[in-house]
């Protein structure tokens, strides 16, 4: 499932949509209510997912995430 989700990263292959996500990424986001990523953070957004959501295309639960957490 990893590897079908995941699949190793080739710049070579990138398509038009690859390349704007890159360089979007590759800039250090600043603005004024950027946070820090914390544990407590992660969390709290965890624990606010639905369990009655269907999971996404990665197939991966809330309850899996809270498991796993």
């Amino acid at each position: 499932m990893l590897e079908y989700f995941n699949p190793e990263d080739n710049d070579l292959d990138d398509k038009n949509q690859n390349i704007h996500i890159r360089e979007s990424t590759d800039k250090q986001p600043n603005t004024p209510d950027d946070r820090e990523f914390t544990r407590e953070l992660f969390g709290r957004i965890i624990e606010e997912i639905s369990n009655k959501k269907t999971p996404g295309e990665d197939g991966i639960t809330a309850e899996l995430y809270e498991i796993a957490f």
